[in-house]
């Protein structure tokens, strides 16, 4: 098998790897979630990557609900997890025919000795227990000898078709605590508002605050003082707050536009960078709260 890599000088993006497929004959595809987003934007690049590609792999951060349920009809897709301290952690594959039902979720193997301990709202952060077998010893150990278990601070949710599979669901870091105590899981809210034709980028923030407030990044080619554009993204936001939580809910003055001077702060994988955008609008924040 042939391994492709791209450039090292440049970005990766759906048009730099839709290039790669088109030069070349890949089997199978292992990507960031806004390559496989991409891909899974235009039903000809669909069709096209479907010609050679039968697998598609993702790592790096969660793909979007709808993306994956979508692509899952054309492409065997399933999820990869990762650490620096791990590298790939491994996983099994049921036999058989794929589920498609399991495309955002994994098993871990028994020999990395993963624990999932509850956190609260459904959650479970993965911790890495050491093996007493030194042939068997994890390489987070190798790293960091004097630890018996290691903190992953990756959280999860338990796959509700198949007992063992986990859904992978965000950094602890990234769950907010309310000033009375509540705490939110703000990626589904983030995903669905994202998910609005209108909306690039959305951050729910609320640590240390009595309410959560929205960053919302619009699209180019939309404007907040498009009432059009502000009814629909209030329609779904409404949604939202019926959908999720009562701690949840976002009310019409707690959202901030966010300005094309500022832009949320992206990570190499197309992920936000939810420390450095908080401290990019704190100012803005703290008005909103004051």
């Amino acid at each position: 098998m042939t391994a492709l890599y791209p450039l090292p000088d440049a970005p990766l993006t759906v048009g730099t790897a839709m290039e790669m497929i088109r030069g070349n004959d890949p089997q199978w595809i292992l990507a960031p979630p806004h390559i496989v987003a991409g891909i899974a934007s235009e039903k000809k690049l669909i069709e096209e990557v479907s010609e050679k590609v039968t697998i598609i792999a993702f790592g790096g951060g969660p793909l979007p609900e709808a993306v994956g349920d979508s692509l899952t009809n054309h492409f065997r897709l399933f999820s990869m997890y990762a650490t620096s301290e791990m590298g790939v952690v491994h996983k099994i594959v049921p036999s058989g025919a794929w589920d498609t039902r399991l495309w955002n979720s994994w098993k871990p193997h028994p020999k990395d000795n993963i624990e999932f301990r509850f956190i609260g709202d459904d959650n479970y952060e993965a911790v890495v227990i050491r093996n007493s077998n030194v042939d068997e010893i994890q390489p987070v150990f190798k790293l960091f000898p004097e630890l018996q278990e290691w903190s992953t601070k990756d959280f999860f949710k338990k796959n509700a078709n198949k007992e063992g599979f986990w859904t992978y669901g965000g950094r602890v870091d990234n769950i907010i605590i309310l000033s009375n105590g509540g705490t939110i899981n703000p990626s589904g809210y983030e995903e669905k508002i994202t998910n609005i034709p209108s909306v690039k980028r959305a951050l729910m923030c609320a640590n240390g605050k009595p309410h959560p407030a929205l960053l919302i990044e619009l699209a180019e080619n939309s404007s907040s003082d498009n009432p059009k554009v502000l009814e629909y993204l209030w329609r779904a936001v409404d949604e939202c707050n019926h959908i999720f939580p009562p701690q949840a809910t976002v009310e019409k003055s707690r959202i901030i536009f966010i300005s094309p001077e500022r832009p949320l702060p992206i990570s190499a994988k197309g992920s936000i960078q939810r420390a450095s955008a908080l401290k990019l609008y704190q100012d803005d924040l703290d008005r909103l709260y004051s």
